[in-house]
C-alpha cells in the first residue's frame, strides 16, 4: 500500500507505505535498524515477537519514506487480538478487540517530530480496511516533541481519546561510584552504603554476579529469572517475568542486537536476584528486575543494581539508565529525574459502532482508575503482598 505525502523540508518528497509482508519489510529492513532508537522497537525484537505470539495477526508498520529509501517517520507496530477490561485490580469480564499496538519507543525516524502527525492521519485512514477497533499509542514524555506534534493532528478520534498519565523515571550515571552515591538523598545513601558494606562482608566469597548476553544463554537465564520472581514483589498480580514464547522472542531479539544483559546474583550457587537491560545508541533500557525477599533481610535487588552500576562506571559505560514507566517507591529514592508521560487509546469508527464498545471502555477506565487510586493511597504494595500470599496458599493447598 502506498500513497504520496507531499511535504517540504530537509527530506525529499515522502511516500506513505504499510509494511506487513516479509518482502515489504526486507526492502526497508536495514534503514529500520539504522533509525530505531529503542531496543524494544528494533526489527530484531518486533519481527520475532510477531512470529512467536499466536494473538499477533501480523506486523503492520506504517512509514513515510523518500525516494532514496530514508525513513522520515515510522511506527514499529503490530496488529493483534487483545483483551481489555480485566486486569489484576478489577476482575471483571474481558472483551476481545483487534488492536493496532505501537510499542514503547515505537515512533521514530530521521525527522519523526515533523512528520508524526501526518503519518498518524494516514494510518487512521489505512486501518479502515483492517477491522481494527482501537489504536494504542505508546507512553510519550510530555516534553517530547513527538507528543507536541501529535497533538496538532486533525483526527477527531485522537483529540477525544481516553488519555492516561504516568511517571517516567531515569537514573544518570556519574563518573565515579562515590559521586554516584552523592546523587542519592542523605538517608537513602546512608542505608545503601550500610547494606552494601554488610552484604559484601557477610557473603564474601559466597556470592557472584553472572552476566548472560548470548542468544543461546537466554533460555536458561530466563528460567532462573522466573524461579526468582515466584517470591518477588511482582508475584501474584501477573506482571512478573515468564519464560514463555513471547518473552523468549523479545529477549532473543535483544540478544541479536548484541546489547542484552541478564545479570543474576547467586549466593551459594542459588539464583536470588536479576537485573535485565539492553542498550541502543547510548540509551540503556531496563526491561525487568526482581529478587527473592525470603532469603535474607538485605534488598538483593538494590544491591545487584548498584554492583552493576559500579561495574559500568569502572568499564566506562555511562549510559543513562531508563527505569521505564510507572510509579514505584524505589524509583523515587534511587533515580535522578522524572517526567510525566501521556498515553492514548484511540477508538476507530468500527469500535464506536460496536454495541460492546461502551462496555469495553467503561471496564477499562474503571480498571485504570482503580490502579491509580491504589497507587496514590500507597495500597499497591499491600495488594501485591495479599495477592502473593493468596497465590502461595493456593499452590500449597
Amino acid at each position: 500500500m502506498e500513497e504520496q505525502a507531499r511535504m517540504h523540508g530537509a527530506m525529499k518528497e515522502l511516500h506513505f507505505k504499510i509494511l506487513s509482508t516479509n518482502d515489504e519489510i526486507k526492502t526497508h529492513l536495514e534503514e529500520w535498524k539504522a533509525v530505531a532508537t529503542d531496543p524494544l522497537a528494533h526489527p530484531d525484537v518486533v519481527l520475532r515477537l510477531c512470529e512467536s505470539d499466536p494473538n499477533i495477526i501480523k506486523p503492520y508498520v506504517p512509514i513515510l519514506v523518500d525516494d532514496d529509501g530514508r525513513i522520515a517517520c515510522m511506527f514499529s507496530s503490530r496488529l493483534e487480538r487483545a483483551y481489555i477490561g480485566r486486569d489484576c485490580y478489577l476482575p471483571a469480564p474481558k472483551a476481545k478487540v483487534r488492536k493496532l499496538t505501537i510499542p514503547q519507543g515505537g515512533i521514530f525516524g530521521r525527522s519523526a517530530a515533523e512528520n508524526v502527525a501526518k503519518l498518524f492521519e494516514l494510518t487512521m485512514k489505512a486501518i479502515e480496511n483492517e477491522k481494527v477497533d482501537m489504536i494504542e499509542l505508546p507512553q510519550i514524555d510530555e516534553d517530547d516533541p513527538l507528543l507536541k506534534s501529535l497533538n496538532t493532528c486533525s483526527v477527531k478520534a485522537y483529540q477525544k481519546a481516553h488519555t492516561t498519565h504516568d511517571e517516567h523515571w531515569r537514573m544518570d550515571i556519574a563518573e565515579d561510584f562515590d559521586k554516584q552515591m552523592l546523587l542519592l538523598g542523605k538517608s537513602t545513601r546512608g542505608t545503601l552504603r550500610h547494606n552494601l558494606n554488610r552484604f559484601n562482608r557477610i557473603y564474601e566469597g559466597r556470592f557472584e554476579i553472572t552476566v548472560f548476553t548470548k542468544m543461546e544463554e537466554v533460555d536458561d537465564a530466563l528460567s532462573m529469572c522466573e524461579k526468582i520472581d515466584l517470591n518477588s514483589y511482582h508475584s501474584g498480580l501477573g506482571v512478573n517475568i515468564r519464560n514463555n514464547p513471547r518473552t523468549n522472542a523479545v529477549y532473543k531479539g535483544l540478544a541479536a542486537q548484541g546489547d542484552l544483559e541478564i545479570s543474576i546474583l547467586f549466593i551459594d550457587g542459588q539464583p536470588l536476584a536479576f537485573l535485565n537491560n539492553a542498550v541502543i545508541k547510548g540509551r540503556r533500557i531496563g526491561t525487568q528486575m526482581g529478587f527473592d525477599p525470603t532469603f535474607c533481610k538485605y534488598p538483593l535487588g538494590t544491591i545487584l543494581l548498584y554492583e552493576t552500576i559500579r561495574r559500568y562506571i569502572e568499564t566506562g559505560r555511562r549510559e543513562s539508565f531508563d527505569f521505564g514507566i510507572g510509579k514505584a517507591d524505589y524509583k523515587s529514592r534511587l533515580c535522578t529525574s522524572m517526567v510525566m508521560t501521556e498515553q492514548r487509546q484511540i477508538p476507530t469508527k468500527r469500535a464506536i459502532c460496536n454495541p460492546f464498545y461502551l462496555y469495553m471502555m467503561a471496564v477499562y477506565r474503571i480498571g485504570v482508575a482503580t490502579k491509580s487510586l491504589m497507587t496514590k493511597l500507597n495500597l499497591e504494595d499491600f495488594a501485591r503482598k495479599k495477592a502473593r500470599f493468596h497465590k502461595q496458599k493456593k499452590q500449597s493447598a
